[in-house]
């Protein structure tokens, strides 16, 4: 390999074995961008040759079998604007918390940022960079609260702080720096212990929300409906209540929507939106009847209504052939054949004709 090469990409390049750290690699001191994802280095350590590549801007080292400790001369690269370092398997990489909030001082030209599924056993501290633009962070040790800084960064886009049942925080009372960029936030598991702020409407230009797990509580305020470039909307196993918003259904860009295991209440509302492909309302106190505007959603593939209180006919006319999967529990009172039913359950894998189904 020359010495004055600037880019080296070997991403799925089928690589094995060790990297050590008298590597001729070490040795390409212009390098600027380099990726070597996707491959298989055998448990190698990251080693701390990797931090001294003055003029790097881009190092991506995921998913390709690294293990141990990252080194703190990582957050020597004070060029770098994308870093990625996700490991294969959960927690086959670690940061120690002194080396992690060093990255973070002094990496001030970060864009992007990918940790996943890494072992940081470490608060978040209120140090990022301003350029920042993707913070992944999901599914790592951090416990604490979240600094509320994290949601005012000005060009984020990205958000992803999931699966961590040890951190907790609050939404921003007020509108939050990243209402124009931020696209797609993930705090699943992040216990908030609040009610749903009215905050969250500011951000118009998000496509997927996820609050899975979150313990909120209340109703959901009529600003999400404000979200209309949303595709997906994950807001199961809270204890959200009240009536679900009409205007829900209607969101024009809404694909996914995931209400299950709350306690939603009021009538089974109509369905004015041709986008949804799959809706998962169980586990809730819906009731009244399965609205007929339902045969309008060609493109519904999933429904989920089980254990709610809804009841009446179920016509299996109303669903088009693209439907997939219906699941109903206890949801209907009384007949749907000649002599009186309870039905318990029914599961379309694809389109069936009951013969005595209304």
């Amino acid at each position: 390999m020359t010495g004055h090469a600037i880019e080296l990409d070997l991403q799925l390049n089928g690589l094995a074995g060790k990297i050590d750290s008298n590597s001729s690699l070490f040795q390409l001191s212009h390098l600027q961008r380099l990726d070597l994802s996707l491959n298989n280095f055998s448990n190698s350590h990251v080693s701390p040759e990797f931090g001294r590549f003055p003029s790097l801007m881009h190092l991506d080292l995921s998913n390709s079998n690294f293990s141990g400790q990252i080194p703190s001369e990582i957050s020597h690269l004070s060029k770098l604007q994308s870093l990625r370092l996700s490991p294969s398997l959960v927690n086959d990489l670690a940061f120690a918390a002194h080396d992690f909030k060093l990255l973070l001082q002094n990496l001030t030209q970060l864009r992007e940022i990918d940790l996943s599924f890494i072992n940081i056993s470490s608060t978040i501290p209120p140090i990022f960079s301003s350029h920042l633009t993707t913070l992944d962070l999901g599914n790592t040790g951090l416990y604490g609260i979240i600094p509320e800084s994290i949601f005012h960064l000005p060009n984020l886009e990205t958000l992803d702080l999931s699966y961590k049942y040890e951190l907790s925080g609050y939404f921003p009372k007020t509108q939050w720096n990243s209402t124009a960029s931020l696209i797609d936030l993930d705090l699943s598991g992040v216990n908030f212990s609040d009610n749903f702020l009215e905050s969250i409407g500011y951000l118009t230009s998000l496509h997927s929300l996820s609050l899975t797990n979150c313990n909120l509580r209340g109703p959901i305020p009529e600003s999400l409906m404000n979200l209309t470039r949303i595709e997906d909307l994950n807001l199961q196993y809270n204890s959200l209540n009240g009536t679900i918003p009409s205007g829900m259904f209607s969101l024009p860009s809404l694909r996914f929507l995931c209400l299950d295991n709350n306690h939603f209440s009021g009538q089974f509302e109509d369905f004015n939106s041709n986008s949804l492909s799959w809706i998962d309302l169980s586990n809730n106190q819906l009731k009244g009847r399965l609205p007929k505007s339902i045969k309008n959603h060609v493109n519904l593939t999933y429904l989920d209504l089980s254990f709610n209180n809804l009841s009446g006919h179920v016509d299996v006319s109303f669903f088009s052939d693209s439907f997939r999967f219906l699941v109903f529990h206890t949801i209907v009172s009384h007949s749907l054949m000649k002599r009186k039913l309870n039905l318990l359950y029914l599961n379309l894998l694809r389109r069936y004709d009951w013969p005595h189904v209304k």
